[in-house]
């Protein structure tokens, strides 16, 4: 049951803002990973149809989805959904520019890195993961084969600390 795991770096990652700015200091993570959902979202719609209107996109993004709440609560939801979005962003901007150039290597590797952090966040961050690679072999420009395992490779490195903890 991933949905059922509790993350231990989102309690870890809140309490210097909880020690910082008090109760308040709980919502900056969720915050922000709101904000990253509606930029990332707009940058996604971009990248896969260069005629969308951004700020639409975003409009939606916060007004038509549960994403708001989430936002406004002390939960990992938002900050791995975050991750997620602009991990996505990030992998299908590499795959955009010149697929298979060697400088795109590490945004793809970044993206990776995001995918990982999302999962230690939510662990069923995996699964929109794997939907993502099996989803992006039907786009025009997809991910080469070896960016998706240097994203997988990323996705491995942040994984591993907490693997080892538990």
């Amino acid at each position: 049951h991933l949905h059922a795991v509790t993350s231990e770096f989102f309690p870890l990652a809140s309490a210097p803002l909880l020690k910082l700015w008090g109760l308040r200091g709980l919502y900056v993570l969720p915050a922000l990973g709101f904000l990253a959902v509606l930029a990332s979202s707009a940058w996604l719609a971009w990248l896969l149809d260069r005629t969308r209107n951004a700020a639409l996109v975003a409009g939606v993004a916060a007004l038509g989805t549960p994403f708001l709440f989430y936002g406004l609560e002390f939960w990992e939801h938002m900050p791995a959904l975050g991750l997620s979005v602009t991990g996505v962003a990030l992998l299908l901007d590499a795959a955009r520019r010149r697929p298979g150039r060697h400088s795109l290597m590490f945004p793809t590797f970044v993206a990776g890195l995001l995918f990982g952090f999302a999962t230690t966040l939510r662990p069923e961050s995996a699964c929109f993961v794997l939907a993502v690679g099996l989803a992006s072999r039907s786009l025009v420009h997809r991910p080469t084969w070896r960016s998706l395992a240097v994203a997988a490779a990323g996705m491995l490195v942040a994984l591993v600390p907490l693997e080892l903890y538990t």
